[in-house]
């Protein structure tokens, strides 16, 4: 290749946009790949983003049971519910990923054990090391993802939601009071009702109902 041709390259390479050049890249590093190696991986993909995706399912499900729990005793505005539960994914995830990685790597390995696949592979001169060595290549990517989910993503993520539901309370005065006086405030029937040690004079904006 020609100086010129380098230098066009090298321009056109630099206007593409950062998502794109990683995607150009794993699609070089994919067809480069051979095909056992386009087997061990795409049965190690698909086993993790299937656990994946059970874990993250039933770990929203714990969440949102959690924020409708405190959004009716009425900590935090209803409306906020789902970004909140956005702001709680990175959390998660950095629990998740080390645990979805290992159920990954078990259950695929075991597939091929138990279809007798890894004992054809071993007796056409394959050795356990070629395996090793294509499971940590695997499992790197996915240590710095977590480690910049740690230490980055996490933090922020913490901030954000701390200001949102800040930001709520200031638009919405009864949020803000029952957070303040979280043990001097419940709910019956939707409506908010001193407890029964509040003396009987009623609080400023809010309406007092009595049980009958």
């Amino acid at each position: 290749m020609s100086a010129s041709q380098m230098r066009v390259f090298s321009i056109g390479w630099m206007a593409v946009s950062p998502s794109r050049k990683y995607l150009i890249i794993l699609t070089l590093w994919w067809l480069f790949l051979r095909i056992l190696d386009k087997y061990l991986y795409k049965e190690l993909f698909a086993t993790f983003f299937a656990v994946l995706s059970v874990l993250l399912l039933i770990t929203f499900g714990t969440e949102a049971t959690k924020l409708l729990a405190v959004a009716v005793e009425g900590t935090i505005p209803s409306s906020i519910i789902f970004k909140v539960l956005l702001y709680k994914i990175p959390p998660a995830l950095e629990v998740i990923l080390p645990l979805v990685a290992l159920l990954s790597v078990m259950l695929a390995v075991g597939r091929l054990y138990q279809d007798q696949e890894m004992v054809v592979l071993q007796s056409c001169g394959i050795p356990t090391r070629y395996f090793q060595k294509r499971v940590f290549w695997f499992l790197l990517p996915l240590a710095l993802l977590t480690a910049w989910i740690t230490l980055w993503v996490t933090p922020w993520s913490y901030q954000q939601e701390r200001h949102l539901v800040a930001e709520a309370q200031v638009t919405s005065p009864l949020a803000a009071w029952c957070r303040e006086n979280s043990t001097l405030c419940r709910t019956v029937k939707g409506c908010f009702t001193p407890a029964p040690s509040m003396t009987t004079r009623p609080v400023v904006g809010l309406v007092t109902i009595e049980n009958r």
